[in-house]
């Protein structure tokens, strides 16, 4: 599973944390409701693989919950992680980030200058993240799943 920009090598470079491991795409599956915008709504993607790959301190398999298992009340702790780059960073990361953030109402991170002045708006089909007393990260989108 990726995040459909991390398809673009391009724009984002392809520097890793230990030495490449070139695997051949059989087939990939981008969320049915993915619209390529600034708001880049079920901006995710499940790739699969030709062959099997050896697990590594970066290459782990991910079991993802079912929206029914998730507990998505405003406040509740979440922990991400990923490459990228925010409103802020150019060029993206290289080093893969881990952080603690807390649900946060989706009208909080609309009333931040950086949202307002970008023309994105965060909608009910993101979530809103931060801090316990301050919006960290504008949005992540959201993509259910079933």
């Amino acid at each position: 599973m990726t995040n459909v920009d991390c398809l673009n090598h391009e724009e984002y470079g392809n520097k890793c944390s230990e030495p490449v491991k070139d695997y051949s795409i059989e087939e990939v599956k981008v969320h049915e409701g993915y619209i390529h915008s600034a708001a880049a709504p079920k901006d995710i993607a499940l790739v699969r693989l030709s062959r099997d790959v050896e697990y590594s301190d970066f290459i782990r398999p991910v079991c993802l919950p079912t929206a029914k298992e998730v507990d998505l009340n405003l406040g509740v702790e979440l922990t991400s992680s990923g490459w990228g780059t925010g409103f802020t960073e150019k060029p993206p990361v290289v080093i893969k980030k881990k952080f603690t953030v807390w649900l946060r109402p989706v009208d909080e991170c609309n009333k931040l200058k950086i949202i307002q002045t970008s023309h994105r708006r965060v909608t009910d089909d993101h979530h809103c993240v931060g801090s316990k007393s301050a919006i960290l990260l504008n949005a992540t989108a959201r993509a259910e799943v079933r």
